[in-house]
């Protein structure tokens, strides 16, 4: 192989890798969205594609020659063997490398109907959808994706094979009352495009208002889009068991990751705990007339 071969791969290779390292990225966030998720991997595939399909790679081709021409003449006893037919050559093997690379992508993330429709659950890119549009054409917004939803969510309780401890009616959503209470939560965000989504989320969970949109909010939140949050569950459990507390029971391990995963910041903790006293003292003080 020419020392232009082996190094023309590897700018290639630099170059497909940087696409790919860029959903990587995002894959690791703990608020990563179905929406992120999906325009993350269309993004990759696209960019793949369109690497070196056009006619630029003659130009990067021509760059990587004069690059190395300026490293030939400053590298002492280093010489590049290259030639007029490794352009056609490398040309070849990155379009080739490329798209591979891109039909593996694919092959790992296929198009899913589900993730798709469950896109438009999601309150941001609702917010999205809905403020552009006058209040009265917001009825037929996502009620194809939801009806999808409900169909598959009902099936997979009626298939499973693992026992539930309440009664699997109980847990299936009406597809009528679903879709009315679907419709009222549009036009509540629709009134109330300010209201932050956690707020939003909150009065869904809560059952009082949705009892059964709630039931596929449940379901969508509970599938995860990455390995991530396993890999920080295990990284957590290695930091707190650790060969010096190799005797702590379960019970007390969960109570500990808990904290660790979903409990405040250091500095949140401490500041509270500084309120609460501050708290205490105060009253204890009124108490005692001090």
């Amino acid at each position: 192989m020419s020392n232009f071969n082996f190094l023309a791969k590897i700018h290639i290779l630099c170059d497909i890798l940087s696409i790919i390292q860029k959903p990587m990225k995002i894959f690791q966030s703990q608020t990563l969205s179905i929406n992120d998720f999906l325009s993350c991997i269309q993004t990759c595939i696209s960019s793949l594609e369109s690497l070196y399909a056009g006619n630029d790679m003659g130009v990067y081709l021509a760059d990587l020659y004069a690059t190395f021409n300026v490293l030939e003449k400053s590298w002492k006893n280093y010489s590049f063997d290259f030639n007029e037919n490794d352009k056609t050559t490398m040309h070849d093997l990155a379009l080739k490398t490329a798209k591979k690379v891109a039909e593996d992508v694919k092959e790992h993330f296929p198009d899913n109907q589900i993730l798709n429709n469950m896109k438009v659950l999601e309150i941001p890119y609702l917010k999205s959808i809905l403020k552009p549009l006058p209040k009265d054409q917001i009825s037929a917004v996502g009620n194809q994706e939801l009806e999808t939803l409900i169909k598959y969510y009902n099936t997979f309780l009626t298939n499973r094979n693992n026992g539930l401890s309440v009664n699997v009616a109980e847990l299936k959503p009406d597809k009528t009352e679903c879709l009315g209470e679907w419709r009222e939560l549009k036009i509540n965000i629709k009134d109330h495009l300010l209201i932050e989504e956690p707020e939003i989320r909150q009065k869904i969970m809560s059952r009082l208002h949705y009892p059964n949109l709630h039931l596929i909010y449940h379901f969508m939140s509970v599938i995860p889009l990455s390995t991530t949050e396993c890999e920080r569950t295990f990284s957590s459990m290695n930091l707190i068991k650790t060969e010096q507390r190799n005797q702590m029971n379960h019970d007390t391990l969960d109570y500990h990751m808990l904290i660790s995963l979903l409990g405040p910041s250091e500095n949140e903790y401490i500041e509270s705990i500084c309120k609460n006293a501050l708290e205490l003292r105060k009253n204890s003080r009124k108490r005692y007339n001090l």
